[in-house]
């Protein structure tokens, strides 16, 4: 996103990404040497079985002046919702964070 014209931005939004396989490797939106990149009113949920900060909701690689607003981000218990490697000047603002937890139940009769 805008590596070769970095005045200019770029707009992700009003955007429903929603995975119910639990797959051990998956990413929402992957930003790649991202500039003035907006990510905007999105909905994101994945059912991910892999802790790692590189397989997230929203990762942001080399992510300078980006702007992460409202948007719904959920995920596992023991998932990453949100990673950011590298970068500089981002804006995380007006976000729903959620977690949920994978519940076994037992019923003895």
């Amino acid at each position: 996103e805008n590596y070769s014209s970095q005045s200019d931005s770029s707009l992700f939004a009003n955007n429903f990404i929603y995975s119910t396989e639990s797959i051990s490797y998956q990413t929402g939106i992957y930003a790649y040497y991202a500039y003035n990149l907006l990510i905007y009113h999105n909905s994101i949920n994945l059912a991910s079985s892999y802790s790692s900060t590189s397989y997230s909701d929203i990762y942001l690689y080399y992510s300078y002046n980006s702007k992460v607003f409202n948007n719904i981000l959920a995920g596992r218990s023991n998932q990453y919702v949100v990673s950011v490697k590298y970068g500089s000047n981002n804006n995380f603002d007006y976000n729903h964070y959620y977690r949920y937890f994978k519940v076994k139940t037992k019923i003895t009769i």
